[in-house]
């Protein structure tokens, strides 16, 4: 038995289900937004796509690579989702992914559990950020 593709409409019911509050953006993804955090996920024939980032102070890009170090060691530990660092000029981004393909299908459950690991790891993460980088926290934190 194959189980139905992931849809908006099932997404949108999983969202509500968990009890998590969304947006819809003008591209179709759904926004969740966190005190410290903001996701974004969008749905495909072939892929569901969660995107994530950390709402903190300015990270220098001097701190690079020491906040990619911690990252990669976070990585290494942990299935999903992964972590890693977006450098502009002036300054660097952290993000989460979590990315599983559409093409068999999940069950309510499935999408359920998708959605508690992948929060969960975020948070894990950004708890793990907010200790070693206390000087990035947001004010009132």
């Amino acid at each position: 038995m194959s189980l139905p593709k992931l849809t908006a409409e099932r997404f949108e019911a999983a969202l509500k289900s968990v009890g998590l509050k969304y947006q819809i953006d003008e591209d179709g993804e759904f926004v969740v937004v966190f005190d410290d955090v903001v996701s974004w996920t969008l749905i495909s024939d072939n892929l569901v796509r969660m995107l994530a980032i950390w709402r903190c102070e300015t990270i220098p890009t001097a701190a690079q690579a020491e906040v990619m170090e911690l990252l990669n060691t976070i990585n290494a530990g942990m299935m999903r989702p992964k972590s890693y660092c977006v450098v502009s000029e002036e300054d660097v981004t952290v993000r989460f992914e979590a990315n599983l393909p559409n093409e068999h299908g999940f069950s309510d459950a499935q999408v359920e559990a998708f959605l508690h690991s992948s929060f969960s790891g975020i948070f894990e993460v950004v708890s793990k950020l907010k200790e070693v980088f206390p000087q990035y926290v947001k004010a009132g934190e």
